[in-house]
């Protein structure tokens, strides 16, 4: 009895004990990334996709089997306006759900706008391919590197567009548009919005292209039935220019 006397408080200890273990919250962990920039793009009110027939503004079908183009010096807006580069490149493929998804690590405050780049600085467009993982942005692997002007390819259209018939067929018009160079780099003045980030959540941006802006926006239109063709060379740079210069007022935080 004595021996029992003394085992029941000690029972009683212990299962308080691990009870009370148990009823500790778990600490909050930090995420690795805490802010993620979601692009998607638009054609009129329906959603585009690569390797997705639609009809262009002037009702021919159409259909891009490759969209993709450089973001950087991603800079984030503070609410005092003072601003803070968060990353310098990323590659946003529409071929990969996974690449259409900026991931990046900033500083926890409140914010008021985002800035980028499209395509690259003229620091970022000098390095060599070969010096980067073959997973970085800049890595050979991605195919966006011209090795005969030892400059990047800033965004890649490549497609087809029918007049006559269906696509698919021998009346098809294909399209290849690689607008690059120093001169034809582009900065986004700010896109407005307001979010907060923390250490715990990732906060997620949406953020949306314009298709048929790209091609008919304030700069002009590129009529890719008959200017379908652009590699900044003399004869087709004009089509890159002006790809570039409506790509600019293309992005919209939705």
């Amino acid at each position: 009895m004595k021996a029992l006397r003394y085992i029941l408080p000690l029972f009683i200890f212990i299962t308080f004990t691990f009870s009370e273990c148990e009823d500790d919250p778990k600490p909050i962990l930090p995420v690795e990334n805490n802010l993620r920039l979601d692009f998607s793009a638009s054609v009129g009110t329906n959603d585009f996709s690569v390797d997705t027939e639609f009809l262009n503004e002037d009702s021919h079908p159409t259909k891009f089997e490759t969209f993709k183009f450089y973001i950087s010096r991603v800079t984030l807006v503070k609410a005092d306006l003072t601003e803070i580069e968060v990353k310098d490149v990323a590659l946003v493929d529409f071929k990969s759900n996974f690449s259409k998804k900026v991931r990046m690590n900033v500083p926890s405050g409140n914010y008021v706008a985002i800035k980028f780049g499209i395509g690259l600085d003229s620091v970022l467009n000098a390095s060599d391919p070969a010096t980067f993982p073959q997973s970085h942005p800049l890595g050979i692997s991605q195919g966006t590197y011209w090795s005969w002007a030892s400059q990047y390819k800033f965004a890649m259209f490549d497609g087809r567009v029918d007049t006559v018939g269906n696509l698919g067929s021998a009346t098809d018009v294909l399209v290849s548009i690689h607008p690059g160079t120093n001169p034809l780099y582009r900065k986004i003045g700010g896109l407005q919005h307001t979010f907060t980030t923390n250490t715990t959540s990732t906060e997620v941006v949406n953020i949306d292209v314009d298709m048929f802006e790209i091609f008919n926006g304030d700069a002009g239109k590129v009529d890719i039935t008959v200017d379908n063709q652009s590699h900044v060379t003399p004869s087709d740079k004009h089509i890159a220019t002006r790809i570039m210069d409506n790509f600019v007022n293309a992005f919209s935080i939705e």
